[in-house]
Order: structure tokens, then sequence, then C-alpha cells
């Protein structure tokens, strides 16, 4: 058959018994002895008569006659020839037949021969092992044991003086009870080992009587020699006896057994025993030894073994478990223990409504949802303080609940729309638009306007700040036309800026703003110089010096250079500016040389003030000690009829007319300081680069009047303009003593804004230079 089973059918012959006698059979050939006459005689067996040879079965090439040959030569274990034939055929069946002759008749050679050509890589494998074997019995033992003839193969294997092989047998097919009884007889050491593996095939199917038994023997072996004293096999035979107890219902006694023995995983497998057995404190007892505190934890909570659940709850892990044993306080009214918990398990609802319900503390509430953000949490302290009438923090917490429409709402009803917007921060453009209806409603024009524009309703907005009284109010309308770039709305707040509307101007500066938010810097510009203009001959000087200073922080903002006429009326204005506030300092020189840069070269700036500025420049460098320059002056203010006649009627006549007398032409040489561009010593009051091949500005530090320098550079804070640090730090210095007060204040020198030392910085000398490069960018006005 397919496996190689053959069975055959010899033909059978007769022998007349009454005439000769069978005496022995050899090679086919029968022996006999005649009854009468005491003769041999030769009888020869069917079976063996000739039959053709290999050669002449492949010349007729006839597969009957060949297969009958292949059995003829296999039943004659004549296996080369058979294993030719079986060539012949090329059939499976036939060389696993001669596999399994060769394998009974243990014909190693053969049989691999065989196993190779059928490609049974195993068998080859198996049968190259045997190959060496010289005894027959462990020979046939082996090959019993691949035949799968158990039985046979230990008695081979005893026959042949290797029992051990034979238990070695037992013990892989996992025979344990004949595994046994050959331990006993040939290797008693391995009495224990076989017992507790033959013990835990028994507690894995349930038969826990038996594997008590066999525990018991793998611990106490019969036979003295036995491997008993493994230490870690008895610790393995013991636990399976523990186990094993526990199974059989003897708790006491197993967990008396699993303390001796000391082991977590030996705790939690009986526990586990135990909850299939339903003994849950006892469990829970074990699970706690073996450090599975959850386990444990959980079949307390089921028990409500409150002080066993205290004594353990801060080892437990498991989020959904400490959230049962926290309501497990609860109802024992142990409300701080439970928050404990529920913190740990991160279930911050909990903890903000035991805060809220049963222990009265709002605030740890309201702490603990601003750092966490919960929006349930959050929801739930808002109604808290809704019933409280607390409707500022009511606002608070809806809008981290992410209720901005309850929250608006709250906030209309009860009037704390400030809260609201404060909390807030950026609204969206539907609450900006409620929050605007409800400023306007309240009559808080300003407000309702800003959040009409944030909502893009400019129409409405630009109306409100219209209807604000003052210059917020105009200011605010600039920024929404800017906003809008609606020409509608530009052409209307032009009316109102000229008058035309109500008949009242408003301030010039307005439409240089309005120009400036419309982006339109050339318009700006020129309307910010005819303002300067206009504000010097009429005489405000310090109004025509604010005009000028906020056009150039308005247009320096917005990143657009600024034109020369413009930073040459900055420099005459605030110089002029300067000598009030260098005078009180005392210091002459400065006071003189500030004095000069106006007079005579730029007087006419100041047509209402020209006298003054003579005089106070003639009086100035007679103090600084610079009488030729003081001389000069004299002389130009004599030899202007106008200016003579304002003289002889003041008290300085007597004055100048000694001056223009005695003319003294020597003079103190000017104080000197490095150009931040060429590094050469130039004048320090020079506000040009003369060595430059451009001839570049210098900026003026706007403390002192005089050129920056690039080792002690820095700008306001307030103003952007560029400063001397040193001279800035002397001159806040000058309004209190920095020793008592770290935090100096004072005011900045052009727009006279509160401003402290900590607000000041030294910048590096590239900053310097930046600032010089930008400085020189200008933009002709036509």
């Amino acid at each position: 058959d397919e496996h190689g089973s053959i069975t055959q059918f010899p033909k059978s012959f007769s022998i007349d018994s009454s005439k000769v006698l069978p005496v022995v059979s050899n090679n086919g050939n029968v022996s006999c002895i005649s009854i009468s006459d005491r003769q041999l005689t030769c009888v020869r067996f069917p079976m063996y008569s000739p039959t053709t040879n290999v050669r002449d079965e492949e010349q007729n090439a006839n597969e009957a006659k060949t297969t009958a040959l292949f059995s003829h030569h296999l039943s004659l274990l004549q296996l080369e020839d058979a294993w030719k034939l079986a060539l012949v055929l090329d059939r499976r069946d036939y060389f696993l037949a001669i596999a399994n002759k060769a394998m009974h008749v243990m014909d190693i050679e053969m049989a691999l021969k065989v196993y190779r050509q059928l490609g049974d890589a195993g068998m080859v494998t198996s049968l190259q092992s045997l190959v060496s074997i010289e005894n027959v019995n462990f020979l046939a033992a082996h090959l019993a044991v691949l035949f799968m003839e158990y039985d046979l193969a230990e008695e081979k294997f005893i026959a042949s003086g290797h029992p051990r092989a034979a238990l070695e047998m037992r013990i892989d097919l996992m025979q344990w009870e004949q595994a046994l009884k050959l331990a006993e007889l040939h290797d008693p050491r391995q009495v224990s080992n076989i017992s507790l593996r033959y013990a835990t095939q028994l507690e894995a199917r349930g038969e826990y009587d038996n594997a008590l038994e066999f525990y018991e023997l793998g611990l106490n072996p019969t036979n003295s020699t036995g491997d008993s004293n493994n230490e870690d096999l008895r610790i393995v035979c013991k636990s399976g006896l523990v186990r094993t107890i526990m199974h059989l219902g003897d708790i006491r006694r197993g967990i008396r057994l699993a303390k001796e023995i000391n082991d977590s995983r030996l705790y939690a497998a009986c526990a586990d025993i135990l909850v299939k057995l339903e003994q849950f404190s006892e469990a829970a007892y074990l699970f706690e030894l073996s450090q599975l505190y959850d386990k444990a934890a959980e079949l307390y909570v089921d028990s409500n073994a409150i002080p066993n659940i205290l004594r353990i709850s801060d080892k437990v892990t498991s989020q959904k478990l400490l959230c049962r044993i926290g309501n497990v306080l609860e109802r024992e009214m142990k409300f701080r223990e439970a928050i404990m918990l529920y913190q740990k398990a991160h279930d911050h609802d909990s903890v903000v409504r035991l805060y809220l319900d049963e222990l009265e503390e709002a605030e740890s509430a309201f702490e603990l949802v601003r750092e966490i953000k919960s929006l349930s949490a959050a929801f739930m302290v808002a109604q808290y303080c809704q019933e409280c009438n607390d409707y500022a923090q009511a606002i608070e917490f809806l809008l981290i609940a992410n209720e901005r429409q309850r929250a608006i709402d709250l906030a209309r009803d009860n009037s704390c729309m400030d809260i609201y917007v404060e909390k807030v921060g950026k609204p969206s453009l539907d609450d900006a638009q409620q929050i605007a209806q409800f400023y306007e409603a309240a009559q808080e024009l300003i407000k309702a306007g800003d959040y009409y524009c944030a909502s893009g309703n400019y129409g409405r907005a630009f109306s409100l700040f219209l209807e604000e009284e003052g210059d917020i109010g105009i200011q605010k309308a600039i920024d929404v036309v800017g906003l809008a770039e609606n020409d509608d709305l530009t052409n209307k707040l032009i009316d109102v800026l000229l008058g035309e509307v109500d008949g009242v101007p408003r301030d010039p500066l307005h439409v240089f703003r309005l120009y400036v938010s419309l982006r339109n810097y050339s318009d700006a510009v020129k309307t910010a110089l005819l303002i300067v203009k206009q504000e010097q001959l009429d005489g405000d000087y310090s109004k025509s010096h604010y005009a000028v200073s906020e056009a150039i922080k308005v247009l320096r903002e917005n990143a657009h250079p600024i034109p020369f006429q413009l930073k040459h009326m900055f420099i005459l204005l605030h110089t002029y500016h300067l000598v009030k506030t260098v005078a009180r300092r005392g210091d002459h020189k400065c006071t003189a040389r500030l004095l000069l840069r106006l007079v005579p070269a730029h007087v006419g700036n100041f047509p209402r003030h020209r006298f003054q500025l003579f005089i106070s420049t003639i009086v100035e460098c007679q103090k600084a000690g610079l009488k030729s320059s003081s001389y000069k002056c004299a002389e130009l203010l004599w030899s202007n009829k106008e200016l003579r006649m304002q003289l002889e009627k003041s008290k300085f006549e007597k004055k100048v007319q000694s001056i223009i007398r005695r003319p003294i032409v020597e003079e103190e040489e000017q104080e000197k300081s490095l150009c931040p561009l060429t590094g050469s010593r130039i004048s320090c009051m020079d506000l040009e680069c003369y060595s430059s091949r451009s001839k570049e500005l210098l900026p003026m530090c706007v403390v002192s009047g005089k050129h920056i320098v690039l080792d002690d550079f820095c700008t306001c804070p307030i103003s952007g303009f560029a400063a001397i640090y040193s001279e800035y730090v002397a001159y806040l210095r000058e309004f209190s003593d920095v020793k008592k007060n770290e935090n100096t204040e004072g005011v900045d020198p052009v727009f006279q804004k509160p401003i402290s030392l900590d607000d000041l910085s030294r910048a590096s000398p590239e900053d310097a230079l930046r600032y010089i490069n930008e400085y020189n960018m200008e933009e002709v006005v036509e």
C-alpha cells in the first residue's frame, strides 16, 4: 500500500510424510530422509525457483513481472536486488516497502539510502545517529522507538544495558507511571523530578488528590538516594503541594505552607485558587502578600473591608479601582481620603464635587479647576457660583467650560460685562456684537465702538466714536477709518475734522493721524510740517515740539522714512526745549552751545522769541567763557533795527553795548568726542559727519543735545529717539536718589511720560550703526 506494507501469499507444496521426513531447510532446499532406505533426498521450495534477473526484466519492461520479481526479492530479504527494481518502478510505496524491511532487519545503510531517495530529512537525520551503534539490542531499541513500539524499545534498552535510555524515553513521552517504575529501579535520583512533573500534569487535569500524592513523593521519595536535596526542586514541589492543598480546601494549612516558602508568585496563584473557591478575604490577603495590590483592593472593596482598603489604598494604581474605593469611602463619610484617591485617579469632577458639596471648600475647587481646565468640572463650579450669586467667578468658569453663550448671557443679565470682557480675551465676532450692544445700551460709547469695530461693524463704531466728546473719540474714529478703508467714512471724518459738521475745527494733528491711518504718508508728512510751522508762527513752541515728535514717532512705528524737514524741525524745537532743562542743571557751556545751534542761523524759526533767544545766547556765552560768540551775537542784535528797539527798552542795553565796545576774539575750543561713523574727533555738538562722502547726519541725543556715540548708545523706551546712555541715566537720577529707590521714576525728555531706570538698557555698537543708517533714510517732501 501507500505506506509500504506488503502482504505476500507464497505458494505451498506438500511432502509425502509416509515416504520421507524433512530434516533441514537451507536457501530454499529441504533435505529429507527416506523412511524405507534411510537415504537423503533434496526437495526445492517453489518460491526459490529460478527467476529472470533485473537485466532481463528491464529488456521486456513488463511491469507486472517486475513487481512480482520485486516482491520475490523483498520476501527473500534480497534488499539490494529489490532496491534496483524499485529504481526501475520508481514508486513511493515500493521505496517505503524496502525502507520498512530494512528497518526490521536493521540494515541501516539500506534504510538511509531509501530515505534519502524519498527526501525524508527527518528519518535520514535520525538514522545517521544510529549508524555507529554496534550493540544490536540498543540499535533495536532505537528502531522500535521510531516505529512507536515503546514497550519493545524499553525491553531492548534494558537488554542492551542502557536502562536510563528507557527512562529518558518514558520521560520524553510523559509516561510518568512507567518512568517512575524505571527510575526506582535504575535511577532513583530522578524520582523527585518525575514525581514533580507527573504531579504538575495531574494538577493541570484537575486530579488534585493524585497530584498531592506525587508532590509529596517528590518531597519525600521512598528511596533515600533521590534528588530531594535539590533546594530549587523542593521549593517547586512544595509550591505545587500548597496549590493542591488549596484546591482540596485545606486553606489554613495551605496559607501556612505558602508563608514558609514566601514567594510572591505562589501567593498570587493561591489567591487565584481561593477566588475560584469564593474565599475572598483569604484571597485578598494573599494578593496583598504577593504585592498585587489592585487585585487585593478589588476584593476588599467587594467585601467592604474599610480598614484593609485604607491600609493599601496608596499602593493601588488602577484608576477605575481608585474611583471605586473613593465611592466606598464617600459612603463611609471619609471625604478627604476619598479626595486623595480621586486625585490619584485623575477624577477631577469627583474632587470638585466633594470640595463644593461636602467639605464646603469652594476656593480649593476653584484653584483646581483653574489648573486642570476640565470642562465638566468648570461647569459644575460655575453652577455653584451662580447659586451663590458670585457672577464674576461664574462667568470665569463658564468660559473655562467653553459655555461662552451662557457666560455672555449671565454677564448681560447681571451687568457684569466688564468681567466677561476681561476673562474672555479676544471675543468671537458674534460675542463682540453682543458686547457692543450691551455697552451701547449702557451709553458706554467708546467700549461699544471698540466691540462694534471688533465685530466688523465699522459704520456703527464710527458713529458712536463721533458721539463721544473729546479727542479720544476722534482718535478712535480715525483708527476705524483706517481699518474700514471706506471712502464714505473717510469723507465724513474729514468733514468733522475741518469743522464743516458742527463749525468746530478739530486739532490739526488729527488730520495727520488720519493720513497715517490711511497709510497716506506723503500727505501725513506735509500736514505735520504745516502744523509745525503754524504753531511756530503762533509762538506755541511746546505744541509745535509735540507735533513734530509725534509725527516722527508715528512714521517710525510704521517703518516709513522720515523726511529731512521733519528731522531738522525736531532738532531745532527739541534743542529749544532742552535749553531750559540744561540751564537748570547749571551747565552753562552746554546751554550756550545749544543756543548757538539756534542763534543766529535758525532764530527765524522762533519769530516771537527772537529777541529773548539773542539775549539768552549772549548771557550764556558770557557765563560759559565763549566771549567771541557772545560778541558776534551782540553785534548782530545791535545791527537789527527791530531787535535794537526792543533792546533799548530792556535792562540788557548797557550790557550788550559793553560787549560790543570791547570785542574779544579768543574762545575756548569746543568739547570733542568720537564720530560714530568715521571714528575721528569732532565737536560733540556737531550733528553732521563732514568727513563722510555723503555728509551723513548724526542722530541727536534727546537728553543732552550732543551727537550719539557708539559705545554709550541707547534709545528712549517711550519715544524711540536716540540718546547717550550715561546722559540719560544722569538725567533720571536727578529726580531721586537711585540708592534709595532702584526703580527711579522720571519722565522721558520728549513726551514727558513716566519712565524708570529699569526701562533703560545700553545697546551695542552694531545697534547704534543700524539706527544711524535708518536715520539717514529720507523721503523728499515737495
